[in-house]
């Protein structure tokens, strides 16, 4: 036995697909101009016809990674930070390659803190950077946010 069906569920269908792809319909009337005989003037009526109108895609402003990291940054206030813009950015692309290269996520705070000991940072700023790497995963290599 065939089974059908109903003409319910294909209209359903239909009109969820149309809105699925963004299709809608517009009404257009067209008026003809009035046509002159020699004699007298002939006036036709309007007559309408429905259209498919699809709609473009929109498109997602650019994303840019770097600018991004630097707006949160700046847009935290907890944060102290003695670095230029371009050495954070390499603070977070170091944390990257060393998060790409095998380290887990507390392998890199480590290095963070050794380097700042080394060179004489506060205990703040020193936590301030291991904060600043681990932010810049999150926008430059999100792909290793699971390893913090």
């Amino acid at each position: 036995m065939k089974k059908y069906i109903p003409i319910a569920t294909i209209i359903f269908l239909f009109v969820l697909t149309m809105f699925l792809v963004g299709c809608t319909t517009k009404e257009v009337v067209y008026v003809p101009q009035s046509t002159t005989t020699s004699s007298s003037t002939t006036t036709t009526s309007p007559t309408t016809t429905t259209m498919w109108i699809t709609t473009p895609p929109t498109t997602l402003p650019a994303f840019d990674p770097v600018e991004m990291f630097l707006n949160d940054v700046y847009s935290n206030t907890d944060l102290e930070y003695t670095l230029s813009d371009s050495e954070m950015i390499d603070l977070g692309r170091t944390t990257c390659e060393y998060l790409g290269s095998g380290f887990t996520g507390s392998d890199v705070i480590d290095i963070i803190l050794e380097a700042g000991q080394e060179s004489g940072s506060t205990q703040k700023e020193m936590l301030d950077y291991a904060a600043l790497s681990g932010l810049a995963v999150g926008y430059l290599c999100p792909e290793y946010s699971y390893k913090l």
